[in-house]
């Protein structure tokens, strides 16, 4: 009768025994499922970096024409000469790294420009688009500066500074404004209070911030790169989040 009575003890706890296997397994099943639901999800998911905010305009449907970056720089800006040539190079270095077609844009060169303005009496009365055709160029990306500021910050080597504009790109053939489509045009204002490097340091940043948030505009920018300190402009980040 023992015999009998420990081998009923023994069926009753391997059954025991399989359903606690049972019930393991089908918990552990239950977690990979969730876990692995989760984990399609989060990596579905774009990151800051992966996110993108699409361009504008892009210069791919331009291909094989000559683009040419004008910017004006009224006299009563009271920004050094240098400005517009800086500024020039940085929209064109930065279109030709980020908007493609690759390897490079059918860019104007700043010296032709400046070449051609030297020797043409009337060039402050032409517009765009005369100096456009005048150049062979195709496309005008217009950057009209508007205010400049840049000072000494109470007699130490720290200066802040701000420089806006406004901005635009033109069919040279008929003067049609190509972009921006819903208004005249894009409102650019950059600044920043310190800047611990001194003078051509800040002079340099100004430049730099004003090129990043002209030519963001014309190709897909990474989300975490599109808003940066310096950019004060009303501009379409609002849409896509801080």
């Amino acid at each position: 009768m023992r015999g009998l009575w420990l081998k009923g003890v023994g069926k009753e706890k391997m059954k025991t025994n399989y359903r606690l296997f049972y019930y393991i397994l089908t918990a552990s099943l239950a977690v990979i499922l969730f876990e692995g639901c989760a984990l399609i999800s989060i990596l579905g998911t774009p990151t800051p970096s992966e996110k993108m905010i699409p361009a504008e305009f892009k210069f791919v449907a331009a291909e094989g024409k000559k683009i040419l970056v004008l910017v004006n720089q009224p006299s009563w800006l009271n920004a050094p000469p240098l400005l517009r040539q800086t500024l020039t190079k940085q929209i064109q270095a930065r279109l030709i790294a980020n908007a493609g077609p690759k390897p490079l844009l059918n860019m104007i060169s700043y010296e032709s420009l400046s070449e051609f303005r030297s020797k043409e009496a009337a060039f402050s009365s032409m517009t765009a688009a005369q100096i456009g055709k005048a150049l062979n160029a195709d496309l005008v990306l217009i950057a009209d500066l508007t205010a400049y500021r840049l000072v000494n910050v109470e007699d130490s080597d720290y200066f802040g500074g701000s420089l806006s504009g406004c901005t635009f790109l033109i069919d040279v053939a008929n003067s049609d404004r190509l972009w921006p489509v819903d208004v005249e045009n894009k409102k650019i204002n950059v600044a920043f209070d310190i800047e611990s490097h001194g003078r051509e340091a800040a002079f340099v940043r100004l430049a730099a911030a004003f090129a990043h948030c002209t030519a963001r505009f014309f190709y897909d920018c990474p989300a975490d790169k599109f808003k940066i300190a310096e950019d004060k402009s009303d501009s379409v980040w609002s849409q896509w989040g801080d």
